[in-house]
């Protein structure tokens, strides 16, 4: 067998994979109440997302400070994902009472598809700015309007790859929930989102985007 050569190395890796299980542990036992998932989902991008910008985060602490720090976000998000997906369910369960080959029925379908797509990519980028960020709401979604079609083709590879844990969920039973596919999700959409951002701005621009509380040297930034 081949041990680490230093012990602060194991004990570091040792560190990191409880956090990731148990950062998405608390984010299974918040969700047993639907109406808490928005505050699960902050708390748990709070950890990943301080995760991917070099920093080691105290679980309890990160996960429920994200949670204090930024409900009204999460609140924001999820109330316009629930009224857009709302709108997008309407339309699917109106289709088939349209005709197939008209011409408004094609072009609502394209719609719909877009704006769908569309919404998948905001969210990848929406929980992790919104934990990264000292935007406000209006700000947060200006910018990532502008990732999602200033970096369209990225986007939608980061959305496919951070999406690729929740669908081994749906095919593996239920119990791998609770050992890590939502902490891999929030981890990649968390990366995705810190890549892009460094493509998108200067360091010093993206400096200024940052929470003022967690400040970053150049290294960190490039």
């Amino acid at each position: 067998m081949i041990w680490p050569k230093r012990d602060g190395d194991f004990f570091t890796n040792v560190d990191k994979a409880a956090t990731f299980l148990l950062a998405n542990f608390l984010w299974v036992a918040l969700s047993v109440t639907i109406l808490a998932i928005p505050f699960a989902t902050i708390g748990l991008f709070a950890v990943m997302g301080a995760w991917v910008q070099g920093r080691q985060p105290e679980l309890f602490r990160t996960f429920l400070g994200g949670i204090r720090d930024h409900w009204q976000k999460a609140v924001m998000i999820a109330a316009a994902d629930v009224l857009v997906g709302g709108l997008l369910i309407l339309n699917l369960i109106i289709f088939p009472m349209m005709a197939g080959n008209d011409l408004m029925a094609i072009l609502s379908r394209s719609i719909t598809i877009f704006v769908g797509l569309v919404l998948f990519m905001a969210n990848v980028y929406a929980w992790p700015l919104a934990v990264m960020t000292d935007l406000g709401i209006n700000a947060l979604f200006k910018l990532v309007m502008t990732l999602v079609f200033s970096h369209p083709l990225r986007s939608a590879g980061i959305t496919l790859l951070a999406l690729l844990p929740l669908a081994a969920g749906v095919i593996l039973p239920k119990a791998f929930l609770l050992f890590g596919l939502v902490s891999a999700t929030a981890y990649l959409a968390s990366y995705g989102t810190w890549t892009t951002l460094q493509k998108q701005f200067t360091a010093d621009e993206l400096q200024n985007l940052l929470l003022k509380t967690m400040p970053l040297n150049k290294k960190e930034l490039s």
